[in-house]
């Protein structure tokens, strides 16, 4: 029983260490990454394109944004790894993808007559012969997709260990082709009820159902009707110590200024007299809003209060003046006073949803 549940916990950390993995690549600025081609285009569209035009480009206009070079990064630096002997390599892409991955036919990926299924998807299966060496694979494509292609690999000399290595992303968990297999790393109870014969028992490699948008630039484009601007919003409290003494306090502004500050005191104080606290500031960045792409959000610690306290604040930047509405927030009692809360993740659209929430 305890070797189960050790087995149970590396695969959790193998499982986290990869969605980190996506995270840092994410956020990779190597000239010849597939984030640093992408946001090249972003760039060029948000110059070239009109607001009223962005979310209408074609898979031809999007092909021709990028050079032979660029687009050869699309295509095998995507997703990729090395095999110590002879293999098939199978990516399985949902059936209903009406645009097909510009890479795969000019890879020489060939479309099967196989299929793999879980409860809600149907994927089709292309196939291509590797020799020894690196594997390279590309985008999911620029289309709104949101189910990631997955991977399966075989070795062609059954009587060769197959051997996986050298992945990108770093981390790569390698499961077993097989009905009851995940293929999502953040839908992981979604499993795989069919798959062919000629499939069971290769090398699996799950990937993350985000991934389908980080090459997504055809209707991918979003307006929010609430921009950030020179008055913080977005105000947001938590806590980063103990609760009866602590409070921590986040908000957003525009471009126009990464100073930021709490000035609180307590609600009863007739003078007001307030104590103020720096924020720290960090950019964000999110390249498909384009009509604010980049703000500043900013988070302040508030140490050193007293339990069981009302405390009345406001958050801004004292060398403009620009200041938030006046808001309270109380300090917890002692631990022994009762409390309750509610939790909850991602809901996946259940239709139950309505009945958890009453």
């Amino acid at each position: 029983m305890k070797d189960i549940h050790m087995e149970s916990l590396r695969l959790i950390i193998r499982r986290y260490l990869f969605l980190i993995s996506i995270i840092l690549i994410s956020c990779s600025k190597n000239p010849k990454s597939v984030n640093s081609v992408i946001d090249k285009a972003v760039k060029h569209i948000y110059t070239n394109v009109s607001s009223d035009s962005i979310n209408s480009l074609s898979n031809e206009d999007v092909l021709r944004l990028f050079d032979e070079d660029e687009l050869q990064v699309l295509a095998t630096r995507y997703w990729s790894f090395d095999i110590n002997t002879s293999a098939i390599v199978s990516v399985m892409r949902v059936n209903n993808q009406a645009i097909v991955p510009f890479w795969l036919e000019d890879n020489g990926f060939v479309k099967t007559g196989l299929t793999v299924k879980n409860e809600y998807t149907v994927y089709e299966v292309w196939q291509k012969e590797y020799s020894a060496g690196r594997v390279g694979l590309g985008i999911n494509g620029f289309d709104n997709q949101n189910r990631h292609y997955f991977v399966s690999v075989k070795a062609i000399d059954k009587s060769k260990e197959l051997i996986l290595s050298n992945f990108f992303p770093e981390n790569q968990f390698v499961g077993k082709m097989d009905v009851g297999s995940f293929t999502y790393h953040d839908w992981d109870e979604l499993v795989l009820t069919e798959v062919p014969e000629e499939l069971v028992g290769g090398k699996l490699l799950p990937t993350v159902r985000g991934r389908a948008r980080e090459a997504n630039l055809i209707n991918a484009f979003r307006k929010t009707p609430f921009p950030s601007s020179d008055k913080p919003d977005q105000i947001m409290l938590t806590w980063s110590k103990d609760p009866k003494t602590t409070q921590s306090i986040q908000w957003r502004t525009n471009l126009s200024s990464n100073k930021g500050v709490v000035r609180y005191w307590k609600e009863d104080d007739s003078r007001k007299e307030y104590t103020q606290v720096e924020a720290k500031s960090k950019i964000m960045d999110d390249r498909m809003l384009y009509n604010d792409r980049t703000i500043n959000r900013y988070t302040a610690v508030l140490e050193n209060l007293d339990k069981n306290t009302s405390y009345s604040y406001i958050v801004g930047n004292n060398e403009t003046d620009i200041w938030s509405d006046t808001a309270v927030f109380k300090t917890a009692a002692d631990d022994s006073a009762p409390f309750s809360f509610t939790y909850f993740g991602d809901t996946h659209k259940t239709p139950h949803w309505g009945e958890l929430i009453d």
